[in-house]
């Protein structure tokens, strides 16, 4: 049941149903601003020194991964969410974008 609330909160968060309840209250940055702060190969600390605190992880059997809400997307004129995933080391940071 436990995992359950966890995924639903994350869900939330994610989609920005509950920004304000679930902390993702972050300055919005652009997807742009957001990736040339994350190079290839970062570790999981060098994100967090480079773009803060995530909103949300998460962890699995290969790798884990960072939720970041309030990316804004000039082209929608919408705010997202960020996702840097990392290896089962805790390197190689990749980010993705959502709306």
């Amino acid at each position: 049941m436990r995992n359950i609330l966890k995924l639903a909160c994350v869900l939330f968060c994610i989609v920005g149903l509950v920004p304000n309840l679930m902390g993702c209250n972050k300055s919005t940055m652009t997807r742009d601003e957001f990736k040339a702060k994350i190079t290839y190969g970062m570790s999981r600390q060098a994100v967090i020194d480079a773009v803060g605190t995530p909103d949300h992880t998460a962890e699995s059997r290969d790798g884990s991964t960072f939720f970041y809400n309030n990316i804004f997307d000039p082209i929608s004129g919408r705010a997202g969410s960020a996702f840097v995933n990392f290896d089962k080391k805790g390197m190689d940071a990749r980010v993705s974008f959502a709306n």
